[in-house]
């Protein structure tokens, strides 16, 4: 599907080969055969480092970084298979997960410097007993303003009831709260912290459990991230309000990525309504998923800032299954309105500065940011042919790399408004883009090595800056 005013350059399907390769993403030098284990099992924040673990066929492997772009592979240091959480409090860091039965176990860290740490045998940390077996995958605890701390444990609304699965009641997230993060007395508290079957799309489409969740706050404002089974995984949000040991109210929902979201096949609606309401399978991928936020060392009530790093998955021509790390996003809350903007150190990369005042083409590259801003409809060609078109008439936003053989349009909404600000990262096969801060996506290309990578800029453009950009790794 391309729109009619965009001309795009076909190309080829071939094997892959180094021009695919991404050279800014994050690639953690491990196997992982495994179906749905790629999750981003813990990060945490230490003084000035970032550290992230994620589950590979050995267990939780270890990078850190200092800048978010730059990362140091350390390795394997838990040999556990669930995922869970890391937290650090003023005796180091400890790591959280499911144990052999039913409950969440604590391994403490000796050292958390370098690049290995020295984890403890697990310790008891509470109970965690239900009717149905589940990943039962719980956020890091965080201290409230009542003075306690709270653990969140993702399940699904039928655990108590049935062995059934899918759940039509949806969700859960489950709250056990103690007066200490180690050592404490946790007790579950009666209500459920949210309950929900509801999508993007309106009640009664999710019926499977919370996955991987992640908790941060912004004052006033609190959100929760789970990986939507509606959408093969791909990370979602909810905005909200929480008081202590009570349920959170939420007050929008929305994806945190739209790269499993295709346009209506008619071509009819507008926003929400001219999109896909039902998941997309095939094997091209472009899965934003598990995704874990770094950057304050108290990541609800905390200053500093949420930066979430995630999982993509994705497929190349032989190649399926290839998973990668998210280019770090700053999140921040504007009312009910969840923003997010690339993280400012990926400007480090920035080689080459072109300005462009007008449609045309343009010097670009594999390795191509461009922050354009437009008045009305246009597109951004790159890589060889794939497109980003925003579509101001059906108020979304997509990537296109059907002319390359990636099998779907990936398509988000965006609100209507006077310019629109369109910033497009492009790693040799995989397009990155956030749209007026709140609209993101996430998808594949599959340039031919041989197809020109300059950049075409068509339609209503205000202006572009477009820079090369140096390798990370």
């Amino acid at each position: 599907m391309l729109w009619p005013f965009l001309a795009c350059v076909a190309a080829a399907n071939g094997q892959p080969a180094a021009h695919l390769i991404p050279r800014i993403h994050y690639t953690r030098p491990c196997v992982n055969p495994h179906s749905g284990s790629r999750d981003i099992s813990g990060a945490v924040t230490i003084g000035d480092t970032h550290h992230v673990w994620q589950l590979c066929d050995e267990g939780w492997h270890h990078a850190s970084s200092t800048d978010f772009v730059h990362w140091t592979t350390g390795g394997v240091d838990l040999d556990e298979w669930p995922s869970g959480f890391v937290f650090a409090d003023d005796e180091g860091a400890c790591a959280g997960f499911r144990g052999k039965e039913d409950g969440l176990v604590l391994r403490c860290a000796t050292a958390t410097t370098g690049a290995f740490w020295n984890f403890s045998a697990a310790e008891p940390m509470m109970n965690v007993s239900f009717y149905r077996f589940l990943p039962l995958d719980p956020f890091r605890p965080f201290r409230d303003r009542d003075g306690r701390y709270y653990v969140g444990v993702a399940l699904d609304a039928c655990n108590d009831t049935t062995r059934e699965a899918p759940c039509g009641a949806g969700g859960e997230l489950r709250l056990w709260s103690s007066d200490r993060p180690r050592g404490g007395s946790w007790s579950r508290l009666p209500a459920p912290m949210l309950a929900t079957n509801r999508t993007v799309f309106g009640d009664g489409r999710e019926a499977h459990e919370f996955v991987t969740v992640e908790y941060v706050g912004f004052g006033e404002r609190r959100v929760l991230l789970n990986n939507a089974y509606f959408a093969r995984g791909s990370t979602e949000y909810f905005l909200g309000a929480q008081a202590s040991g009570s349920p959170f109210v939420v007050e929008s929902q929305s994806m945190l990525d739209w790269g499993e979201i295709s346009p209506r096949d008619d071509g009819a609606g507008v926003g929400l309504g001219a999109l896909n309401r039902t998941r997309v399978d095939d094997p091209d991928g472009g899965r934003y998923g598990m995704a874990r936020c770094l950057g304050a060392a108290d990541m609800v009530l905390g200053t500093g800032r949420r930066v979430c790093v995630a999982d993509i998955s994705y497929g190349l021509p032989g190649a399926s299954g290839l998973t990668t790390q998210a280019l770090p996003r700053e999140l921040s809350v504007d009312g009910t309105r969840l923003l997010q903007r690339f993280a400012r150190e990926l400007r480090a990369l920035r080689r080459g500065a072109v300005a462009a005042d007008g449609p045309g083409l343009y010097p670009g590259g594999r390795r191509v940011e461009l922050v354009a801003t437009f008045a009305g409809s246009g597109a951004i060609v790159v890589l060889g042919g794939a497109a980003v078109v925003l579509d101001v008439e059906r108020r979304i936003a997509c990537v296109d790399a059907t002319s390359q053989g990636v099998a779907d349009v990936r398509c988000g909404p965006v609100d209507a408004a006077a310019t629109y600000l369109v910033h497009v990262i492009c790693d040799h096969s995989l397009i990155s883009v956030i749209v007026a801060n709140t609209t993101a996506i996430t998808a594949v290309a599959r340039p031919d090595e041989t197809a020109s990578t300059d950049v075409r800029l068509s339609g209503a453009l205000v202006s572009a800056d477009i820079y090369a950009l140096a390798a990370a790794s």
